[in-house]
């Protein structure tokens, strides 16, 4: 009884001894493949002591447990010996490549040229700040320029919707006035040509300028009649007038051109006008 309460302890003893040195079994792995073929001899024995403690149902005399415990204490797992490369892994060409190309003097074209495009699309293209505007000498002038053209397009912003007016881009460079090309776009008139209007630089102090030779209106007798009702009516306009006046008056022109009174006598329509009548935009 006595023997078989001794070998019980023995077996007992044993096993805890192996379950203490199992700690030793993942770091000592660690350590063989870092090792790698360079101590083949040394290898080897790393790998009978893993290969006792991977199996501990391979017996082995208690004493020879006790060797390896003492050996494995003295090892020093956290060194890397022999200073062996890393394992060869799929991604190890991947990095040699891509720290190949970090060397090139033409890294930069190749990453522009490989992601540019995917950048772009998920945050655009960078928008470039307006040009800065020329400083010009005389500020003077560019204030009332401003102030001018603020006027011009606040009238036009409150005329009836038939009337288009649009600047003369022949003049837009080298003049200080405004010239304005306005047409009379509505369903129950005529078509006339377009009524050129100068606005100059100190308007409304100064009254827009309706020239009365209109070349595009020497096209027919209508025309001709329309203009001269328009220069009749400019003759009795006070010694202030916006172009918003010019403009109602080139519109009562031709709605008094077309009146069928005006056909046999073109001179008819000018005995009408005065003061009063223009006026009272009739």
């Amino acid at each position: 009884m006595m023997g078989s309460g001794g070998g019980g302890t023995e077996e007992q003893m044993y096993l805890e001894k192996v379950r203490q040195l199992s700690r030793f079994i993942e770091p000592l792995t660690c350590l063989i493949g870092r090792i790698g073929d360079v101590d083949s001899e040394k290898l080897s024995k790393m790998k009978i002591m893993l290969d006792i403690l991977s199996n501990p149902s391979k017996r082995m005399p208690m004493d020879t447990l006790l060797k390896c415990e003492a050996v494995l204490e003295k090892m020093d797992f956290k060194k890397v010996n022999y200073n062996n490369p890393p394992a060869a892994t799929p991604l190890l060409s991947l990095l040699e490549t891509i720290a190949n190309q970090a060397r090139s003097p033409y890294i930069n074209h190749t990453l522009q040229r490989t992601f540019a495009p995917a950048v772009n699309s998920l945050i655009g293209c960078d928008i470039a700040a307006p040009t800065a505007p020329k400083k010009r000498l005389d500020s003077a002038d560019d204030d009332k320029a401003d102030e001018l053209m603020y006027t011009i397009e606040r009238e036009v912003a409150n005329l009836y919707p038939r009337f288009k007016v649009d600047l003369d881009q022949l003049h837009l460079f080298g003049s200080q006035d405004l010239h304005l090309i306005c047409r009379l776009e509505d369903k129950y008139l005529p078509s006339v040509p377009s009524l050129r209007i100068v606005v100059p630089r100190d308007y409304p102090r100064t009254a827009p300028f309706c020239d009365s030779r209109q070349p595009d209106y020497d096209v027919s007798g209508f025309t001709r009649t329309v203009l001269q009702g328009l220069s009749d009516r400019l003759r009795h306009m006070p010694h202030r007038f916006t172009v918003s006046q010019i403009l109602n008056c080139w519109e009562m022109a031709l709605r008094h051109a077309c009146k069928p009174s005006n056909s046999s006598n073109d001179n008819a329509s000018n005995r009408d006008v005065s003061a009063l009548t223009v006026a009272l935009g009739v």
